[in-house]
């Protein structure tokens, strides 16, 4: 199984929301998601959890080394987790 994951930011009136996704490369579809709007840990982690969760509960668990999560780590994440 493999999945691709990624964030991205649009301006509102309000200021800025994050959306972080996250794709089955396999089913070709959003497994989860999560809106924030602040760039915290949390951002990514909640659709991970979810979507593991999810695959749980569907009754197809993801064994050990069964699960690849693809993320470019680009720059705004290398910066996020060096700095919480």
């Amino acid at each position: 199984m493999k999945w691709v994951t990624d964030f991205t930011y649009c301006r509102t009136w309000a200021g800025f929301v994050y959306v972080c996704f996250i794709v089955d490369c396999f089913a070709q579809k959003i497994v989860a998601w999560h809106a924030a709007t602040t760039k915290t840990t949390e951002l990514v982690m909640t659709p991970l959890r979810m979507a593991i969760w999810q695959r749980d509960r569907d009754g197809h668990p993801a064994g050990r080394g069964e699960l690849i999560c693809h993320s470019d780590a680009g720059s705004q994440s290398v910066t996020h987790m060096t700095t919480h």
